[in-house]
């Protein structure tokens, strides 16, 4: 890089320029994601803030922040799994069965809150 001023030049000029649009983008992509997620959720009948609400009520404070990824890959058999703490995987056709995702999902749920 060092034999290519004129590369140089062009990042110095342009580098805060492309962190700004990294960022942007990244946020942007974030907040569809989540809104996707949300919908897909309500669609599928699981009411997340319920889930949260119901453990609260039972352990008598407020949930304290936490993090819980859903993944759904697309596999023929309806089913959920835990690969990792707050990290799980799930077919549609299980997130389709409101009652089974639910507890499934339940004691995930009071284990993070």
């Amino acid at each position: 890089m060092q034999d290519l001023p004129a590369v140089q030049a062009m990042l110095r000029q342009h580098f805060a320029a492309g962190i700004a649009y990294s960022g942007a983008a990244c946020t942007e992509h974030a907040q569809r994601s989540v809104a996707a997620l949300r919908r897909r959720g309500r669609d599928r009948g699981i009411d997340w803030p319920l889930l949260v609400r119901r453990q609260e009520e039972q352990l008598g404070r407020r949930a304290a922040p936490f993090v819980l990824w859903v993944t759904e890959v697309p596999v023929e058999c309806p089913g959920a799994w835990l690969v990792a703490d707050g990290d799980v995987l799930v077919s549609a056709g299980f997130l389709q069965d409101r009652v089974a995702a639910e507890a499934f999902f339940e004691p995930l749920v009071r284990a993070v809150v």
